[in-house]
């Protein structure tokens, strides 16, 4: 359990977890300037999203990073962002066993976004789940831009079009279940265009 919800006190439990580790954000209100790095297959649980609140002055709050095929989790907290703020929580994979679930994202362009800005060596599956998107351009922009790549997805449509068959319904996919996208308010960015975009 992290001492406090600031980014300080998060890294560092973080940075001393092990593959399988739960790490615990407490409750309470912190500003993060500087991008939380998990390269480690953690649980990263806030004591919900009323309670563990982040406000971002950085733009990618968390990138999760190369889990592979362990398991990762984000869960109960919430995010302010400024209008414009791309890619508040990134994956880039290979990440195969994802999920994202019970977050409140207030405002931002995009709020999870799959191997956008930096191109992954692999896919990114798993799913985003009882979440709350309120007021943003394009709260989940998934992409899959791999590694050496001068287009975007090449090496995914090839991927697909080799197994097509087996990627419907299985777990070779970003799925997204009992998410609400909010718009109640005006935006200072009026740039909105979809819930999901890429």
């Amino acid at each position: 359990t992290a001492s406090n919800c600031s980014y300080e006190a998060v890294s560092a439990v973080v940075s001393a977890a092990s593959d399988g580790d739960t790490v615990l954000i407490p409750a309470g209100t912190a500003t993060w300037s500087s991008t939380l790095i998990v390269t480690n297959a953690i649980q990263l649980i806030g004591a919900g999203k009323a309670s563990t609140i982040i406000n971002n002055n950085v733009g990618t709050v968390i990138r999760f990073s190369g889990t592979q095929d362990k398991f990762i989790r984000l869960s109960g907290i919430r995010v302010n962002s400024p209008d414009e703020t791309i890619s508040i929580v990134e994956l880039v994979g290979p990440i195969t066993k994802a999920r994202i679930d019970n977050c409140l994202f207030n405002k931002g362009d995009n709020a999870i976004a799959t191997n956008l800005w930096i191109p992954g060596s692999g896919p990114v599956y798993g799913v985003v789940d009882h979440c709350e998107f309120y007021n943003m351009s394009r709260p989940y922009f998934p992409t899959d831009h791999r590694q050496g790549e001068r287009e975007y997805g090449t090496i995914a449509w090839a991927e697909w079009d080799a197994d097509k068959e087996s990627f419907p319904g299985s777990g070779k996919m970003m799925y997204l279940e009992d998410n609400q996208f909010i718009w109640n308010s005006d935006m200072t960015w009026n740039n909105c265009q979809a819930a999901i975009y890429g």
